[in-house]
């Protein structure tokens, strides 16, 4: 037979695929000795995007060449890709062979059209490389290389290095439950894309394929909603399940749904005993035991977020003691919010979509979703920050897909996605169905319910059992156990959005009850600005979340900002609300979050001081100018002309349209506006503190009247200073253009000079030494660095926090220095030459303590300092430094913060830290701490404009 394939003619006339597949694909594969029960046929390609499958024809690859049963991906060895002999293999051709091999972890794509044949070779990073193409005729002559290529051991031996493939499941003694589980979780990780995390101890990336190596203990991961933890609990665990196939690991992995565990009322380990006892009776609590102690697990929970109330400390100290009692267990766990720490373990923030993802993501839901090409590369700005949330990446490519444009709405995409769900109904049905989806998120808002609570739900009682099933069939809720509950939180964040609205409608309600029961850390916020049916809806969701939480406010105009401009002049309604929008922000945000310098922002934001922000501007053919005036100064408070006129302080022009923003979109100026003013008042000192903070700011300022202006000033006589600059008292001092100052009122200078002298300080001296005479093998001069190092940390805290306390108490828990102060510093001094000149190198690492008095530093002097970069270090400090925390019940993540650099410039001559010339270190240093705080609460304001 095989003698017969090779010596025949293998000419064949124009056929069509079928009889390509016929007559030349299947004789070739058992000519190559494969056997045709191992060679599986037209093998549909699981895709799916947000768990719903695309209606229409099912991508599926021709052949999938098995290795042996059971057929998955640790068996596939090869795709076959075929066409009509008329169909070139063109690019087109490769990329979708390329693709299905991809998905089925099979690193050789065979692909022909009965004339021409070409074998392909994936990469691993790179575009995958041809290693045969030869004319069909011709192949007779070619058998020894295409044997060498496609035969069954050729294959097999290419397959050996590679860590997905295992050839001898049946062998296995729990062969039945790994290959349960991976088949559970496969199509879910097949359609995902690799992450990356944020390591919040360290501020280092972490990529989601080294999560099981690099994390030996597991770590708590969180994220907010539809952000994809479930997709990435699924990669986590098709990967364990592939490194014990492979030998590298002996840990036996389990997928477990946290509410599912509270609501058994079983322990841990007789929970995950019947997970395994399902497919391998006899499977006991002991046999789990020794597993652990011996070889350890890896366990995936997800869903603590959804665990009733009640029962998360119950559900926390099951895993800790757990972990305790078998320290060889991976635990990861999956949550919008960090539970208590178990066993200390690193804490990761999911990060959203980046470039780096979203490309892959297209390529990937290309094989289903004609069209979709480059959506991301060319998309405008606002479409890619929407899809940073992977749940809406996954829509907004389904409706690029289905009709070439994207959208403006995210309501839209919901919408679209809850017609696939109720797709197969009549309008009565759906109706119902709809209704029935509604009650069951609101129902859920605190969890998973039974299923008894469920069908009391239904808006058709004799019809409760039916519907269940119809939306269970449908994906549109998980049936888990003896409770339910929605499968997408976005999605019930959607209906809960739809349902608050129409109660408003129904019954009114006042704007702070419309978001009562919100979760700032979900898209509910959000949500409810996007489905709100008017701009005065909008409105008023976004005022109530505004005054509720800062963050969820940024993250709501980050997808709401009304329709698209057009190319004509915006009518005098529409420009007078988008500035009064603009007005209204800045001033809710100002007086609800930032009341201490409201006035300070206001003058920023204007120009000049400002009895009340009035605003004139025009908009015209999608661009705004405006600029800003006094109350005062206008005849009312918002003016509107096309024709100028006005003398404005400061003006401003965005071209809304190519962001992509909108007749709405006067709100994310208005915080554009404050966040830039915040920045302007921390870079030029403008903000009020305590007695440390007023001192190290006036010993800084005479500092430079006195180097930099040459006046007999100095803090070693504040009344003399004081006395001198009353005939200054007018001036100000002020940076820009070639000048490099520190900007400031002689006024206010004199202001803290008072308050200094006020308290009985009558000098102010350097409390550091000469660094340049300090000689660090001297016992005599280590000590006075060592002082004045402890002086510097501890001084930085104290005006730092000052600054806080007086300016944003509110905003406290959202600044990570401020979370986890006071801190006590570990610090190395040491002596090193470079370039022929020697200087002091400090490198430290900082650790929470209890109280201010015990801020401050302990300084020694090695030979060598210590490497604290390494790995090991960095997960023990971060391991510590959370303990810590937990233990003086202080809400910081305990983000792991080291340094090394040379001696702070006490001296103020080389400013650093964003410092300005002669300023006090402390206050550089201060205000660099603020900075870092408040780019990480505005993280999301990158408005592109």
């Amino acid at each position: 037979m095989i003698a017969d394939f090779w010596n025949s003619d293998h000419n064949l006339p124009d056929a069509l695929e079928a009889d390509v597949e016929t007559w030349f694909v299947l004789p070739l594969l058992e000519a190559l000795g494969h056997d045709r029960a191992n060679v599986a046929s037209k093998v549909p390609i699981r895709t799916r995007i947000g768990h719903n499958q695309r209606p229409g024809r099912k991508p599926e690859a021709d052949f999938v060449i098995y290795a042996e049963a059971p057929f998955g991906p640790s068996t596939s060895l090869a795709v076959v890709e075929t066409k009509r002999t008329s169909e070139p293999l063109d690019d087109d051709a490769r990329e979708q062979a390329e693709s299905y091999a991809r998905i089925f972890l099979a690193p050789v794509a065979l692909l022909t059209n009965g004339r021409q044949l070409q074998i392909w070779q994936l990469q691993p990073t790179v575009e995958s490389t041809c290693v045969f193409s030869c004319d069909v005729p011709s192949l007779t002559q070619h058998r020894a290389e295409v044997e060498d290529l496609l035969s069954v051991e050729a294959l097999k031996q290419n397959c050996s290095a590679l860590q997905s493939k295992r050839f001898d499941l049946a062998a296995r003694d729990l062969g039945e439950y790994e290959r349960n589980l991976f088949d559970e979780k496969t199509e879910i990780a097949a359609s995902s894309v690799a992450r990356a995390l944020l390591h919040a101890a360290s501020d280092r990336s972490v990529q989601s394929g080294d999560l099981l190596r690099d994390f030996p203990r597991g770590a708590i991961i969180t994220g907010p909603s539809a952000y994809g933890k479930t997709r990435l609990g699924a990669m986590l665990l098709v990967n364990a399940v592939e490194e014990r196939w492979a030998e590298r690991t002996a840990k036996l992995p389990f997928d477990v749904f946290l509410p599912d565990l509270a609501m058994s009322n079983k322990r841990l380990d007789g929970f995950l005993a019947e997970h395994v006892s399902a497919a391998k009776p006899g499977y006991s609590v002991a046999s789990l035991e020794r597993d652990a102690r011996e070889s350890g697990l890896i366990i995936v929970a997800d869903g603590f977020e959804r665990v009733p109330l009640d029962d998360r400390r119950r559900v926390e100290a099951m895993l800790r003691v757990f972990l305790q009692r078998f320290p060889k267990t991976q635990l990861f766990l999956l949550s919008r919010f960090a539970p208590a720490n178990p066993a200390e373990m690193p804490l990761l923030k999911l990060h959203g979509y980046g470039p780096v993802q979203l490309n892959a993501l297209t390529k990937l839901r290309g094989i289903s979703l004609p069209g979709i090409g480059h959506a991301f590369q060319q998309a405008p700005d606002h479409i890619t920050r929407m899809a940073e949330v992977p749940q809406i990446a996954d829509m907004i490519l389904e409706q690029y897909s289905a009709d070439g444009r994207y959208t403006n709405s995210i309501a839209d995409l919901y919408e679209r996605w809850l017609d696939r769900l109720l797709s197969a109904q009549t309008q009565v049905v759906r109706a119902l169905d709809r209704r029935y989806l509604a009650g069951l998120a609101d129902a859920t808002r605190a969890g998973p319910i039974g299923i008894d609570a469920a069908l009391a739900l239904a808006p058709s009682p004799a019809d409760a059992h039916a519907a269940l099933e119809r939306l269970a069939d449908n994906d549109a809720f998980n049936v888990r156990g003896s409770t339910i509950e929605l499968t997408h939180e976005g999605l019930a964040d959607y209906l809960r959005a739809l349902h608050v609205w129409e109660t408003d409608r129904a019954s009114g309600s006042s704007d702070d009850d419309l978001i009562a029961a919100a979760d700032p850390a979900s898209l509910f916020p959000v949500l409810l600005v996007a489905t709100a049916s008017s701009a005065h809806a909008r409105g008023r969701a976004w005022r109530a979340i505004a005054r509720k939480d800062l963050r969820a406010a940024i993250r709501s105009l980050r997808l709401a900002a009304g329709e698209p401009f057009d190319d004509e002049a915006a009518s005098f309604d529409e420009a007078l609300q988008f500035f009064a929008d603009m007005k209204e922000t800045m001033t809710i945000l100002t007086e609800t979050h930032f009341t201490p310098i409201a006035q300070l922002l206001m003058a920023e934001i204007a120009g000049a001081p400002v009895s009340e922000l009035a605003i004139h501007g025009s908009i015209a053919g999608g661009y705004v100018g405006y600029g800003f005036l006094d109350g005062r100064d206008a005849v009312i408070p918002i003016e509107i002309s096309n024709r100028g006129g006005r003398m404005l302080r400061r003006a401003h022009g965005h071209s809304l349209k190519h962001f992509g923003y909108g007749t709405e979109s006067g709100r994310v100026l208005g915080m554009r506006h404050v966040r830039d003013a915040l920045y302007k008042l921390i870079a030029d000192r403008m903000l009020a503190g305590g007695p440390v903070w007023t001192e190290e700011l006036v010993f800084g300022r005479l500092r430079h009247l006195h180097r930099s202006l040459n006046l007999r000033v100095s803090g070693n006589n504040l009344q003399l200073a004081y006395d001198v600059l009353m005939n200054h008292r007018h001036q100000v001092v002020s940076s820009g253009g070639f000048t490099n100052a520190q900007p400031f009122a002689i006024s206010d200078l004199l202001r803290d000079i008072r308050e200094t002298l006020d308290r009985g300080v009558s000098a102010l001296e350097p409390w550091w030494p000469d660094a340049g005479k300090l000689d660090l093998t001297v016992r005599d001069d280590q000590a006075p660095l060592a002082t004045a190092l402890d002086t510097y940390f501890r001084r930085i805290q104290l005006a730092y926090g000052e600054v806080v306390d007086l300016n944003f108490l509110n905003l406290k828990p959202f600044l990570p220095n401020a979370a986890v102060l006071p801190l006590r510093f570990e610090v190395e001094a040491t002596t090193s030459t470079r370039g022929g000149w020697s200087h002091i190198g400090i490198q430290h690492r900082r650790w929470p303590v209890a109280s201010v008095e015990q801020a401050g530093a302990d300084v020694s002097f090695p030979a060598t300092e210590t490497n604290f970069n390494r790995r090991q270090a960095i997960d023990d400090y971060a391991a510590r430094t959370s303990a810590l925390l937990e233990k003086l019940k202080r809400p910081g993540t305990g983000r792991v913060s080291w340094e090394s650099s040379v001696l702070p410039d006490f001296d103020g001559h080389l400013p650093d830290h964003g410092g300005l010339p002669d300023e006090s270190i402390i206050v550089a240093k201060a205000m660099s701490w603020l900075k870092d705080d408040f780019d990480e609460l505005f993280s999301e304001t990158n408005f592109g404009l």
